[in-house]
């Protein structure tokens, strides 16, 4: 029997659903799959008020830890590990983050196989160049990375995921889809299952990746992924500038946040739509170097 392990981080729940689809072709005797999750000492509540969700930002940019509650393995090997996490502010999560600098839970990840999936709502790749590198830090053998995101336009997603995080309601809306990963995509994530029950069955992990892409595992856009860059050198500067007011719940720092907060709407709303337009162009300008960059971060090659 293969031992499967599942660590994940969801506050909605949408992860976990993702992940019971996705490993639905392997419930039967021949698999043991074993969930655990992530559990910071003081919860991140949800849904979030304003000043709580931009109150994580510094933290969750600058990769500083929280305390987390003691998660009990059964074991110490598995055939196969999957890493579930949010996206916070071009990051992993705050306690996602914090688990893999736990040095009594990193271990287990050496020269293990290591499934990543990430559930974001469209922008992702910074988050997943400082997990793919944190892997290999760990000698963790990274076989695989599933990406979830919100594929309706950049702006209505972002009116969708904030009336999602800061009321608990997924939608419709009036005049608005679902937030997040679509339904449909969430049933057909089993897809992705099959995928590894042919791996296990024909040791064919070392493929894996390339057959996840093929099927669209792994949507990524030029734009967002240049706009991501630039948006994390900000974000950078931003974290420090407010962490230097004290640590996170320290009311002190609650007008920089409050301005930072202002700071991003307008950011989102007045000059991404210009910037996105002009790396369109940049894209198709470059295409055979463009495409060839995407292609890398596809199959795990750029880290």
């Amino acid at each position: 029997m293969k031992e499967i392990l599942v660590v994940y981080y969801s506050q909605s729940g949408q992860l976990k659903d993702l992940l019971t689809n996705i490993l639905k072709p392997l419930s039967n005797n021949e698999y043991h799959i074993t969930y655990k999750n992530i559990e910071p000492v003081k919860k991140y509540n949800f849904p979030w008020s304003s000043d709580e969700f931009f109150d994580v930002m510094p933290e969750s940019v600058l990769g500083i830890n929280c305390e987390l509650k003691h998660i009990d393995f059964e074991k110490t090997k598995y055939d196969l590990i999957i890493l579930a996490y949010q996206v916070w502010y071009l990051s992993p999560s705050i306690p996602f983050w914090s688990f893999l600098n736990e040095k009594k839970y990193s271990k287990m990840l050496e020269n293990t196989k290591v499934l990543t999936v990430i559930g974001a709502r469209n922008m992702w790749i910074m988050a997943h160049k400082n997990v793919s590198i944190k892997l290999r830090q760990l000698q963790a053998n990274h076989i695989g990375n599933i990406v979830f995101v919100d594929k309706h336009n950049n702006l209505i997603s972002v009116l969708t995921i904030m009336k999602w995080m800061f009321t608990g309601e997924k939608g419709p809306y009036k005049n608005l889809p679902n937030a997040g990963v679509s339904n449909k995509e969430i049933v057909e994530s089993e897809k992705y299952g099959n995928l590894i029950t042919e791996a296990f069955k024909n040791n064919t992990f070392g493929n894996l990746q390339t057959e996840i892409v093929k099927i669209g595992g792994v949507p990524i856009n030029f734009a967002l992924k240049i706009s991501e860059t630039n948006a994390k050198r900000i974000f950078n500067i931003w974290a420090n500038k407010i962490l230097s007011k004290g640590k996170a719940g320290n009311t002190n720092r609650l007008p920089l946040i409050r301005i930072f907060k202002y700071y991003l709407i307008f950011l989102i709303f007045a000059i991404s739509p210009i910037a996105t337009i002009l790396f369109t162009i940049v894209y198709y300008l470059f295409y055979p170097l463009t495409s060839k960059n995407l292609k890398r971060t596809s199959l795990l090659k750029d880290y």
